[in-house]
């Protein structure tokens, strides 16, 4: 089993454990290439062709993945960087389109079965205690097949963690899943942007920001385990800072909050000031770029993060709407503090009269909860906020036995975890890779 820490000398040369198939850097540079250019061409052809061709090139990949786990990962790794895209511009027509990417998943867990039987530790015990909480939490549920959905990216999970076990023997596809993800974000995105008047609407700031956040989560991942040389580092770094830019033009205070988080953990990480001093300079002079050539844009997210600190503004005005929601939940839990039942908020919503601090935005309609904090709270009570708090601080838990770098790495994930939940419900597969990879990683040290 290879150790995660390697020496930079041995990267160019490192040999492949048997039974592995062909090298991650065999497969990367072959889809950073492919990645790019179709990324690329989305300025032509639009950004739903572009968006199409790279889901159907990672499910390719996928499939061809199961008898080269280097591919598979980094496949894995693509799809679930692509999800939100992916989701809204092509499989949106009816719930088998909108969860062709959970199906493959679980059919993966299913195969690789004796493998995830075989894991431990905190974070995946963890994981299989929020599945078993949703899970039960269908049986009383009001909405069972909304249900049945959301346990579907739990249990969808396991396939990417399967993957990332298998592909993982190779330790650089770490690296190559970082440059993979950074490049195809970082090319992809203009498309979507510069198309978004033509996008569904409900593809709105909060959710495309993922694309590129997805990105920086795989570099973080590439960073912590130290399996690249320093100039390749810098690479990782210049696609930080370029998806970092594409998430400040979206406007979504979530994403900002997330990339922010990312790009702190990799300053954080170098060592020379000299190097740190360029990296602050880059950022420097990308915000005067971006502000340059997208002023509006600019203006409009700096407005919205102003918004937060307006005292003048309602509670709803500053954070569209969430305030209503979280309160919502909150008096769902106490009416029910076993919760509503698994999928239940969205019908409890409209089940809400005449409760304290709720102006009833929105009354009427189905609404999600908007955050998994506040969905759990309110469908699965105690119970399950108790678990879901206690698998996002499990990765800071098991990263204390690591040393330093181990607990930096499981403070970042459990920081990033609660940001994003704090911001989206489950449906963000992005999240899921970087809970999966934190888990191998910290599973792969146990074997040094």
């Amino acid at each position: 089993m290879h150790d995660l820490a390697l020496d930079r000398k041995s990267l160019p040369t490192l040999a492949q454990p048997p039974g592995a198939g062909l090298s991650a850097a065999f497969w990367g540079r072959r889809l950073v290439i492919v990645a790019a250019l179709i990324g690329l061409s989305g300025a032509v052809l639009g950004a739903t062709p572009a968006v199409a061709l790279l889901t159907a090139m990672g499910f390719a990949c996928a499939a061809l993945g199961l008898l080269q786990p280097s591919l598979g990962f980094l496949a894995i790794a693509m799809l679930c960087t692509l999800d939100v895209p992916s989701r809204y511009l092509v499989m949106r027509s009816s719930f088998l389109r909108w969860s062709t990417f959970n199906y493959w998943l679980v059919m993966v867990a299913l195969i690789h079965l004796p493998l995830l039987l075989r894991l431990k530790g905190l974070p995946v015990r963890m994981l299989q205690l929020l599945g078993l909480v949703l899970l039960l939490g269908i049986l009383y549920s009001p909405a069972k097949l909304d249900g049945v959905e959301h346990v579907l990216w739990i249990v969808g999970t396991f396939g990417i963690l399967a993957a990332c076990m298998r592909g993982s023997r190779d330790p650089r596809v770490w690296y190559w899943s970082a440059v993979v993800n950074g490049v195809m974000a970082a090319c992809t995105f203009p498309a979507i942007y510069l198309d978004r008047g033509g996008l569904p609407k409900n593809l709105d700031a909060n959710t495309i920001a993922y694309f590129p956040v997805t990105a920086i989560f795989s570099i973080c991942l590439a960073r912590a385990i130290h399996c690249a040389t320093e100039r390749e580092y810098a690479w990782l770094n210049g696609l930080a800072f370029v998806n970092c830019g594409w998430i400040f033009l979206t406007g979504s205070r979530g994403g900002l909050l997330i990339g922010g988080l990312g790009m702190l953990y990799l300053i954080g990480s170098v060592r020379s000031v000299s190097t740190r001093v360029g990296i602050g300079g880059g950022a420097a002079l990308l915000a005067v770029v971006l502000a340059a050539i997208f002023p509006e844009n600019t203006a409009y997210t700096l407005e919205r993060v102003a918004l937060l600190f307006d005292a003048d503004a309602s509670a709803e005005t500053r954070t569209s709407g969430r305030s209503e929601l979280a309160t919502a939940g909150w008096h769902m839990f106490l009416e029910h503090p076993l919760g509503v039942g698994t999928g239940g908020f969205a019908e409890a919503w409209l089940e809400l009269r005449n409760r304290e601090g709720m102006t009833f935005w929105g009354s009427g309609k189905e609404k999600p909860a908007h955050s998994a904090w506040i969905k759990t709270l309110a469908e699965n009570g105690v119970p399950g906020v108790a678990v879901l708090l206690a698998f996002t601080a499990s990765f800071t838990f098991a990263g204390m036995r690591r040393g330093r770098s181990g607990l930096a790495l499981g403070l970042l994930v459990s920081a990033m975890v609660a940001a994003s939940f704090l911001a989206h419900e489950f449906k963000t597969m992005g999240v899921w890779l970087l809970c999966s990879a934190a888990i191998v990683i910290e599973l792969r040290s146990q074997k040094k």
